[in-house]
């Protein structure tokens, strides 16, 4: 996964991951598509001097609204085909598994 590095000497640095990612999703009573949900996003940072990793501490908690992300682009990817993607894989996921093997 991709960090944020915060570099304070030469030698001294800090990484924020996101260590979990979670996606809630409202679905509209009618069954039409819904942007109404959250992403959630976990991190955490690591403490470095040089290569080696003196310790981790929790980060800061961010919270952005599907139709917050949805108009954006990441990685070159549309938000709404991310959105999509997940929704998909959702589907795929829930849905009963082919004989002989699991999804």
């Amino acid at each position: 996964m991709t960090e944020i590095r915060r570099q304070y000497d030469e030698a001294n640095y800090d990484l924020l991951v996101c260590r979990r990612m979670e996606c809630f999703f409202i679905p509209n009573d009618d069954g039409t598509p819904s942007v109404d949900g959250r992403v959630l996003m976990h991190t955490e940072w690591m403490h470095y001097s040089g290569e080696l990793l003196r310790g981790r501490s929790l980060g800061p908690q961010f919270e952005r609204s599907i139709a917050q992300l949805l108009p954006g682009t990441f990685a070159g990817l549309a938000g709404a085909e991310i959105l999509a993607a997940l929704k998909d894989m959702f589907v795929q996921v829930a849905s009963p598994t082919p004989p002989g093997g699991e999804i």
